[in-house]
């Protein structure tokens, strides 16, 4: 939060919120699944107080689901379910409740060529075991996924796919990608089974925490303004010539 009234943020999510801060805030809470394009729907239509209902609206989509290890097309139903099509339910309903600004969250990962670790006994290293690029690009958003490195960021590339395809300048809706460079996982001591737990069950593991968040407001944005986020935000917002203040929907 960034000084904003709390009344104007609204929380759409399958658990509650857990950092200090929101709890503390008190921000407004609502159950969502949003592979179920309904309770989606439903997040929307609930009405905003009286003395922040006509601010513009901007939604921050951070839904994903996301193994890391799965790379194969037996698993892609969930990806698509979640990281797709739940990604389309909400840029429809936020389309249909007169949303201005619709900025998700990608990830780094749709640049990263596949490798086979099984290899030969006469080559040193797999296949794109090393891979440089000056400004990370996938092949294409499009591309099958035998060109990338897993579900996961074939299903956000798709992800991005729908989202920019979306934005409508005419019609007064932006949208926008970032794509972290650093895996984001959560809340680790409230899952035994993540990466996050069993770094701090084995002592520790190179902090980043501070990075991630640093480079996440500087990160690179795909679309209409190569900016940062929250330059983006203003961006898109001074284009309306509206005020600067919005609801948020996360």
């Amino acid at each position: 939060m960034r000084g904003e009234d709390v009344s104007a943020i609204r929380i759409a999510d399958l658990r509650p919120p857990q950092r200090p801060r929101v709890v503390k805030n008190k921000i407004q809470y609502i159950m969502t699944d949003v592979t179920e394009p309904e309770a989606v729907r439903r997040v929307f239509d609930t009405s905003w107080p009286p003395h922040v209902a006509h601010w513009p609206l901007t939604v921050f989509h951070t839904v994903a689901y996301i193994k890391p290890s799965e790379r194969k097309a037996d698993f892609l139903p969930t990806y698509l379910k979640v990281n797709v099509e739940g990604t389309r339910n909400v840029l429809v309903a936020a389309q249909s409740a007169g949303c201005s600004i619709f900025i998700a969250t990608s990830s780094g990962s749709v640049a990263i060529k596949p490798n086979n670790f099984f290899i030969p006994p006469w080559r040193r290293h797999p296949r794109n075991w090393v891979q440089i690029s000056p400004n990370a690009e996938p092949e294409s958003l499009d591309a099958p996924l035998t060109k990338f490195a897993g579900c996961y960021p074939y299903s956000k590339a798709r992800a991005e796919k729908i989202i920019l395809e979306a934005d409508n300048r005419r019609d007064d809706f932006r949208t926008g990608v970032i794509r972290p460079g650093h895996a984001i996982y959560g809340h680790g001591n409230a899952n035994r089974m993540s990466i996050a737990f069993d770094y701090l069950e084995r002592g520790g593991s190179p902090r980043y925490v501070c990075r991630i968040s640093h480079g996440y407001l500087c990160s690179r944005l795909i679309g209409p303004a190569g900016c940062t986020t929250l330059s983006f935000n203003m961006f898109l917002l001074k284009m309306f010539h509206s005020p600067t203040s919005c609801s948020s929907l996360v």
